[in-house]
């Protein structure tokens, strides 16, 4: 899970090699800047496309929406 106050990308970028590695999945907030609707999925998939993405907004308002990274099989690729 990732939540670091709109250090997001930051995040992903200096765990990118760790995370095309190990593919581990993925819950990241994507509520502290507008841009990260877009640029959160974006920066995942420019460190590995093997991700499928999802996002679930777990309140009524814009807030506590979370993507989701789950890796699908390199083999099928």
């Amino acid at each position: 899970k990732l939540d670091v106050e709109g250090a997001e990308i930051m995040a992903l970028q200096g765990a990118s090699v760790l995370i095309n590695d190990s593919l581990p999945v993925m819950a990241i907030s994507l509520y502290h800047l507008p841009e990260d609707l877009w640029k959160i999925p974006e920066q995942i998939l420019s460190i590995c496309k093997f991700y499928k993405l999802y996002i679930r907004q777990h309140r009524y308002n814009s807030f506590d929406s979370v993507l989701y990274a789950i890796p699908h099989n390199r083999m099928l690729e």
